[in-house]
């Protein structure tokens, strides 16, 4: 049967043709599969206009997963009339415009990936999605090119995004501040993997390490995912927040590509868990915590390419990292480098050892021989003076005896 004709299964429930080679468009028969609960289309050649395929009748779809295809125009509206709706995948095509404001309606929703398209205006956006309260995967990475990220609580609102545990920012060129509200979602998933309730959360649908390779390693369960906070390739400027260090279980922090500034806080040293910290091009300052000994997990670590200055730790994950993690700071010092440091350089160097030739330790010897006997005989001198004949005898036993 053609996949055109794909509408005369009108009682299908589950369609699944994902990594294929179908091309064209979606059927327009596909409607009469009224029954569909779940639509899984991902990984084909289909492209054409996705907001003009009607979804509304399909009232009791639940999955529709159309990611890493070709189709373009804007999110499609109708979806927002499909109520049953927990889970939507549109990622990797070429998707333009903002997000309908309809999807606010979609109160089952859980799980929506949007990433690697062409999206605009991520204030309105966030916005929108702060309604669908059950949401707990948003990966929007890759979209709102070169956007101003704000500040203010109108990113994510007191109220929004109170069960989100999932939350991908990543290559979209956003300037601006780390908004501070991100530190208000309390349910993400920068803590302990062994809680039960994580360990029985299955994603709805499986998260994709590399999009854009078929074969490329996928999650199916959150607590399989290592908790990471990954914003790497924006434009965000200012310091690390020094709360940091509150997120005891995160496994990966990678804030590289940014314009992130002043001292790296020693609060990071407090990551127990931390496998990767990635810091590179940034504009970070002042020296790297010795601090930082203590990540015994740490397994992948850079600061290249900053203004930081002084002596490289070492010991501990230190012995182990290459030259490249240190490169592109001129003010940096070490073996690693094979590049000395002054002594008034660095703050975390030891004290320099004090070594003595020995024509310096017998010049020093003599000299303090030489004054400790002219203080002993003036000593002597005087007790002879003040009583001549008993001390007399007891200088003279004494110094016989020695």
């Amino acid at each position: 049967m053609n996949f055109q004709d794909i509408g005369r299964l009108s009682k299908l429930e589950h369609l699944l043709l994902h990594i294929n080679q179908l091309n064209g468009t979606l059927p327009s028969s596909l409607k009469n599969c009224t029954r569909l609960i779940t639509l899984n289309l991902r990984v084909n050649l289909l492209g054409s206009e996705l907001s003009t395929f009607d979804f509304s009748k399909f009232s009791q779809l639940q999955i529709v997963d159309l990611g890493n295809n070709f189709f373009n125009g804007s999110f499609p509206a109708t979806l927002a009339s499909c109520r049953a709706l927990t889970a939507i995948r549109l990622s990797t095509n070429r998707l333009t415009g903002e997000i309908h404001p309809a999807i606010q309606s979609l109160k089952s929703l859980s799980f929506l990936s949007l990433s690697n398209n062409s999206l605009s205006n991520i204030a309105r956006t966030m916005k929108f999605l702060s309604s669908c309260k059950n949401l707990r995967t948003l990966l929007l990475s890759k979209n709102f090119c070169n956007e101003y990220l704000p500040y203010d609580e109108s990113l994510v609102g007191p109220d929004g995004f109170e069960n989100l545990q999932l939350l991908a920012l990543g290559g979209c060129n956003f300037s601006g501040f780390l908004p501070i509200e991100i530190t208000t979602l309390e349910r993400l998933v920068a803590s302990d993997k062994s809680a039960n309730q994580v360990d029985l959360w299955y994603l709805e649908l499986p998260v994709l390490v590399e999009p854009d390779n078929i074969s490329a390693l996928q999650y199916n369960r959150l607590s399989n995912l290592p908790p990471t906070i990954d914003l790497n390739d924006n434009n965000f400027q200012g310091t690390i927040p020094e709360k940091i260090g509150q997120l005891n279980f995160l496994h990966v922090l990678d804030l590289r590509k940014n314009y992130f500034s002043g001292n790296i806080p020693d609060t990071v040293a407090e990551l127990s868990n931390l496998e990767k910290l990635d810091l590179s091009f940034n504009s970070f300052s002042g020296e790297i915590p010795v601090s930082f000994k203590k990540l015994h997990f740490l397994s992948s670590f850079s600061v290249a390419n900053n203004n930081l200055q002084g002596l490289i730790p070492s010991g501990g994950q230190f012995d182990t990292f290459p030259a490249t993690s240190f490169e592109g700071n001129s003010g940096l010092c070490g073996s690693i480098l094979q590049r000395s440091c002054p002594d008034h350089q660095s703050t975390n160097s030891e004290p320099p050892s004090k070594s003595t030739s020995p024509e310096t330790f017998w010049f020093v010897f003599w000299i303090c021989f030489g004054a400790s006997f002219s203080v002993t005989f003036v000593t002597y001198g005087i007790l002879l003076k003040r009583c001549p004949i008993k001390c007399y005898y007891r200088i003279r036993s004494t110094f016989f005896k020695l």
